[in-house]
């Protein structure tokens, strides 16, 4: 099997470029919960209050699997650094469930 050389600059620069994304999803979750949106009629409140909730719970889903994939990312460009030092290894032998 080949080796394959990964840049784990490039790796690290994608795990730091989701923090954005986290940030505004979970700046968006809190301006959505502090706007005052009072709908005047009990039923259309319901359904008002109940899409907000949906769409907090979806915020906080993405700011959460955002944090996920951004240590992930750094932790295989962490990984693919030590494998690029070693000529012997590729970088399919480091990943979670792949037989060495």
């Amino acid at each position: 099997m080949p080796v394959h050389r990964v840049d784990p600059a490039v790796l690290d620069a994608a795990g730091r470029a989701l923090g954005p994304l986290r940030e505004r999803a979970l700046e968006t979750e809190d301006d959505l919960l502090a706007a005052p949106l009072l709908a005047g009629d009990a039923e259309l409140q319901h359904v008002l209050d109940a899409w907000v909730d949906h769409v907090v719970d979806a915020l906080r889903a993405v700011g959460e699997e955002v944090a996920e994939q951004a240590l992930g990312l750094r932790a295989v460009a962490a990984g693919a650094a030590v494998l690029n030092d070693s000529p012997t290894r590729s970088v399919s032998a480091a990943r979670p469930g792949t037989p060495r």
